[in-house]
């Protein structure tokens, strides 16, 4: 199951690099959503899942 989660993580993770051209710090402000979704996704695959229900929360 654990693995679901991951390839979606990985996908959202492709489609927002492809849509800021390579660079998600410079176009996104540090206060959306979509930042805090793109960033915490950077820094620890492993933490991601957490990540992501606190971010969820937070919208």
């Amino acid at each position: 199951m654990e693995e679901d989660k991951q390839s979606g993580v990985v996908d959202r993770k492709r489609q927002t690099r492809q849509k800021n051209g390579g660079s998600t710090k410079q176009t996104i402000n540090k206060t959306s959503p979509e930042y805090i979704r793109t960033h915490s996704v950077e820094v620890d695959s492993e933490a991601t899942p957490l990540m992501i229900l606190t971010d969820r929360s937070n919208c």
